[in-house]
């Protein structure tokens, strides 16, 4: 969601909603950092990222061809 919806609603500035979000980040990541280290798994399953700017390759009409793609990205092993 962009920053202008939200603050829309709210009835804030977009400055406060990108601070808020900023804090938020800043505190998942430091609760991931300390509480997903040294996890004792026995077995990892992951999977595969697909991406899509504007729209799935199968369903975007072919005058906008150049404009929309499928990304695909593998697991990193």
């Amino acid at each position: 969601m962009e920053g202008k919806n939200p603050a829309r609603i709210a009835d804030v500035s977009r400055t406060a909603v990108d601070k808020l979000l900023v804090d938020a980040g800043k505190a998942c990541l430091d609760y991931q950092d300390k509480v997903f280290r040294n996890l004792p798994c026995r077995n990892i399953q992951c999977d595969e990222i697909w991406s899509f700017v504007y729209a799935k390759d199968k369903n975007s009409p072919f005058a906008q061809i150049d404009q929309r793609f499928d990304k695909f990205t593998p697991p990193p092993i």
